[in-house]
């Protein structure tokens, strides 16, 4: 994932590589910043709508003093991935705990950074013979914002590097929560379930969970591993099938036939 020549701190149009926030900045201190990501094909996202609902949702939460309007932050957007002139490509848009006067408080005014990046393209093989994960019992800080915590994704890097795992699985008090950047689903007897509580709402669950059946509920660690398929979603993995968590083969071990009619939908934007 390769960063794009051109960004926007705070309105100001830069060259990445001079791109620079202050040293008071909270997301250095404190790593208090939230931020969203998505993809852009020829300068359109469809859901681009659902992305900026939920940034401005992670924004509120955290209490930042952001104070862009929408239309303002799509235009800078467009402008960076315009400068760019790269048609398939990955916005990140970042808003940070701004400037504090003593490394602890929340600035007054936060600050902005507007990112591009080459498109995202797993390794299709996944798809067709399924990923693992490998699990963690500490919980995501404060789920159902977007932040740029991965504390624990970064100091698990050795044991998935080993695992040959894609990512790890947040299991908390014997419940299934998430992925570090993905919602995950259980399918036992054709039915679809995904936890309810306790996950960031995911672009892609919402649209999954708007046009399929699924069940949102509690779902223990014992009924995922009973599963007869599981599969991930995000918005550069769409569906991907999960086969085994923690040398737990799940179900026969392939790629399940919901799992396999889901990402075939998703390829043909069915919804």
């Amino acid at each position: 994932m390769a960063l794009l020549s051109h960004s926007c701190i705070n309105g100001h149009i830069t060259a990445s590589a001079e791109a620079t926030i202050s040293i008071s900045d909270l997301a250095l201190h404190r790593g208090v910043a939230v931020f969203d990501y998505f993809n852009y094909d020829h300068g359109q996202n469809s859901h681009v709508d659902l992305y900026m609902d939920r940034l401005y949702r992670s924004v509120s939460l955290a209490g930042l003093a952001f104070a862009i309007e929408r239309d303002e932050l799509l235009n800078m957007i467009h402008e960076v991935y315009e400068l760019n002139g790269t048609p398939l490509c990955n916005i990140k848009v970042i808003v940070t705990g701004g400037n504090s006067p003593n490394g602890y408080q929340i600035g007054d005014s936060a600050n902005i950074i507007i990112l591009s990046y080459d498109k995202v393209v797993p390794d299709p093989r996944l798809y067709r013979t399924g990923a693992k994960l490998i699990t963690t019992h500490y919980p995501r800080v404060w789920p159902e914002i977007k932040s740029i915590n991965y504390f624990a994704t970064a100091i698990m890097q050795s044991q998935m590097a080993a695992a040959n795992a894609i990512d790890i699985l947040h299991v908390v008090d014997g419940q299934l929560r998430e992925t570090s950047r993905s919602n995950i689903y259980i399918v036992k007897n054709g039915v679809i379930s995904t936890p309810k509580d306790d996950v960031l709402w995911g672009v892609t669950r919402q649209r999954l969970i708007n046009s399929k059946a699924v069940e949102l509920r509690d779902i223990s660690w014992e009924e995922t591993l009973d599963a007869d398929e599981i599969f991930i979603t995000s918005t550069t993995k769409g569906i991907m099938p999960i086969v085994d968590i923690d040398d737990h083969t799940i179900g026969s071990g392939v790629v399940g036939p919901i799992s396999q009619s889901l990402q075939q939908q998703w390829i043909d934007a069915a919804f």
